[in-house]
């Protein structure tokens, strides 16, 4: 694949959204052919992590002792110009007293072929690069990447009608045309179950189709051929693409999101979140569309009921590993009663729908559900309770005559 394919895929990802792939394509192109305007392109862009982690080593270096180490790292970085300025940097350093040193900063400087620099450098030893015109046809596929990329018109189409399979099977035809295997992917996930080519075809493209949420998302499920159901690493990253218009459930590994990002309208069919202690402090009063909130662990804010009541929508809490001081917690808050609650912990389940309560548990019913209970006497008067225990018989009619009626399963 030549200078022209590269850039050609280049501007293939930007028009899907796919910024990664986007960069690695035009990455290969000026490996291909290092121009100063590709260069200026690529810099531009957002580090990845290896990268930033690799700056601020470099950055951290006040001795030319021991950098025999950090040289071995940026030769696996090579031939890429974001590595340049890492080297200007290092030169910095008192490199007159270190001569062998100051020879393998240069080498390193020739082997990453990339003109920039030079002033800093000949000094040193380096020998200037002459940099080759890019072709007529490379000019203008550059000049296009330089400004911003709008999406496909046939993919904008799923975005605004993500009910519509008449708009994805126009945009699987259009990327296969294009000989993009997502085309394929989507095909197949409108047909029977297609086991190998469609795992094979997953572990390929996941990684793509991650970068159309932004940066550290991963794909959990896909539906149609667009992910569903994702993962985010870094919650503080969360930016609402278009490609969020599709998204039915986030679970979130750290950090808030923005207040602004769940209130934006392209999260409007995500329906739930999971793990929201530190993100639901974060919020502001206003309209989101969010249904459910899981709670993986514990602690949960203890000021649950007033946070959820900013969020007028809200359905439903799931609390997963939930204590009994999680229970009384919940089950006395009043500004819950509207929500669905679903609470898990070892050896038992609660789960309290309006006026229908249903709890299963171990054989011997711990008195903390008579505390639970009695503490929320005002809503449990109304209510009807479901038992599913084998726990004595005293036991279970003493937590019965809090409810206004009971059955038992045994």
């Amino acid at each position: 694949m030549g200078l022209i394919e590269h850039l050609e895929r280049a501007l293939h990802f930007a028009a899907l959204g796919q910024r990664v792939s986007m960069r690695e394509a035009m990455l290969d192109a000026w490996r291909e052919h290092p121009s100063p305007d590709l260069r200026h392109i690529i810099v531009a862009e957002p580090l990845s992590a290896d990268f930033l982690e690799l700056a601020e080593e470099v950055s951290r270096q006040r001795s030319v002792v021991g950098l025999s180490p950090l040289f071995t790292v940026l030769r696996r970085h090579l031939n890429d110009p974001r590595l340049t300025p890492m080297l200007l940097e290092l030169t910095r350093l008192p490199l007159d007293d270190s001569p062998l040193t100051r020879r393998e900063l240069v080498d390193l400087w020739h082997k990453n072929r990339d003109s920039h620099g030079a002033d800093v450098m000949e000094p040193l030893g380096g020998h200037t690069f002459a940099a080759e015109p890019l072709p007529m046809q490379a000019r203008a596929l550059v000049d296009r990447l330089a400004r911003p990329v709008p999406l496909y018109g046939e993919l904008q189409a799923v975005y605004a009608d993500p009910a519509s399979d008449a708009a994805r099977a126009v945009f699987a035809d259009f990327l296969l045309e294009r000989g993009d295997e997502w085309g394929a992917l989507i095909a197949l996930q409108y047909g029977a179950p297609s086991g190998a080519e469609e795992t094979r075809l997953r572990s390929t493209l996941d990684a793509r189709l991650g970068e159309l949420l932004g940066p550290d998302v991963t794909v959990l499920e896909l539906e149609r051929g667009f992910p569903v159901s994702v993962r985010a690493e870094s919650a503080l990253t969360l930016r609402a693409t278009p490609a969020w218009r599709l998204v039915q459930e986030l679970r979130l590994r750290g950090g808030a999101p923005h207040p602004t990002f769940l209130k934006a309208r392209e999260l409007e069919r995500l329906g739930t979140i999971w793990d929201l202690r530190a993100s639901l402090s974060d919020l502001e009063p206003g309209r989101c569309h969010i249904h459910t909130f899981g709670f993986t662990s514990e602690p949960v804010p203890p000021e649950l009921g007033a946070l959820v009541g900013r969020l007028p929508s809200a359905k439903q809490i799931i609390i997963n590993g939930a204590s009994f001081a999680t229970v009384l917690q919940v089950c006395i808050d009043r500004e819950l009663e509207r929500l669905e609650l679903s609470l898990k912990g070892q050896g038992w389940k609660l789960r309290w729908a309006g006026q229908h309560v249903s709890l299963e548990c171990g054989p011997r019913l711990a008195g903390e559900w008579y505390d639970v209970f009695r503490a929320a006497r005002e809503r449990t008067a109304g209510c009807h309770l479901h038992v599913k225990s084998r726990g004595d018989k005293g036991s279970i009619e003493a937590l019965g005559r809090m409810f206004k009626s009971m059955t038992l399963e045994r």
